[in-house]
């Protein structure tokens, strides 16, 4: 009788010990797969966030938009620097991508005047200029009119008859012609001396 308990403490011993070691098998390959579930959460987590904050970025971007004036268009990777009724041919410079210079420009089929709005680009058949200067870095003839001065900072602000102490900031939008000093700009678009402007009183 003593034999037959003993055997069987026995037998349930190595039961228990097969379960036991069933059930450890059986978590670890739980905890696993735990493991791996909570990295994909993770992963999943960062890569909404990425989604949301690139996203946002851009929603940001285009609300610092501003409105562009007739016949103008907003461009990215724009520097200000565009062909004019005096430039119709202007070369800019390659700028490289960057998102983060943005403006507007004058719609294709439209160039930018002396007062700063895009008109047709027929604009370009009033100027007929007298003096050239060469830009080898551009390699192309710079054509001004009479009394004028070929310039590479300029932002198409200067003195006129009307406005002979007119201030203008030194913002480099693009190149062209302006008038030599101290001649001014009349309403016919030609640089006259300040006793010939009919409105300019001294």
């Amino acid at each position: 009788m003593k034999l037959l308990v003993m055997f069987a403490t026995s037998e349930a011993d190595e039961q228990f010990s097969r379960a036991v070691d069933k059930t450890h098998r059986c978590t670890v390959a739980r905890m696993a797969f735990n493991a791996t579930g909570t990295m994909k959460l993770i992963i999943l987590v960062l890569l909404l966030a990425i989604a949301c904050s690139s996203f946002g970025s851009r929603i940001m971007r285009g609300k610092r938009r501003r409105r562009c004036g007739k016949n103008e268009v907003y461009r990215r990777n724009f520097d200000g620097c565009e062909a004019t009724c005096e430039e119709p041919h202007l070369i800019c410079p390659d700028i490289g991508y960057n998102d983060e210079v943005a403006g507007c420009a004058c719609k294709e089929g439209y160039l930018r005047n002396k007062d700063d709005k895009c008109v047709p680009e027929e604009c370009a058949n009033e100027f007929q200029g007298e003096s050239s200067e060469e830009n080898s870095s551009w390699g192309k003839k710079r054509v001004c009119g009479r009394n004028e001065i070929f310039r590479y900072c300029f932002d198409g602000c200067e003195p006129t008859c009307e406005e002979p102490e007119r201030r203008c900031s030194q913002v480099c939008r693009f190149v062209g012609c302006a008038c030599k000093k101290p001649y001014l700009r009349n309403e016919n678009g030609e640089c006259v001396p300040r006793n010939v402007c009919t409105s300019y009183r001294s």
